[in-house]
């Protein structure tokens, strides 16, 4: 989950890298999780809602939910439900030897990235 900010900032860096680069691509998966719904409604409204679905490998659907929890990622842009679930490590959580980078304060040990005494991360950093 990222703060409404954070999401249009994203949004910009895909812009600028279209722009720059006449493409945009992926070597690491991107996973957005926007905080609530009322914030994608205001980011459809001023535009980067759009800009992220041109690129994204996968959006949430809510009228057809994932079965299961992701166990592998792709090097795309997700767009995953609203809310805490992903900070929460309720049911996806990065594997053991990857890096992961969160704009929320939930990024410990045990919570989006499992269990290991090598991976920490700051919120400051990822948004940086």
């Amino acid at each position: 989950m990222v703060h409404k900010g954070d999401v249009k900032i994203v949004a910009q860096m895909l812009r600028n890298l279209e722009k720059n680069s006449g493409k945009v691509e992926f070597k690491a998966p991107l996973v957005v999780a926007a905080p609530t719904y009322n914030i994608i409604d205001e980011l459809k409204e001023e535009g980067d809602w759009t800009v992220l679905q041109k690129y994204s490998g996968f959006e949430f659907d809510d009228a057809a939910p994932k079965n299961t929890a992701r166990t592998e990622y792709e090097n795309i842009l997700y767009l995953e439900r609203p809310g805490c679930n992903l900070c929460m490590g309720n049911q996806e959580k990065a594997a053991k030897g990857d890096t992961v980078l969160a704009t929320s304060t939930r990024l410990f040990k045990g919570r989006v990235v499992e269990d290991t005494a090598e991976k920490t991360g700051e919120s400051l950093l990822a948004s940086t």
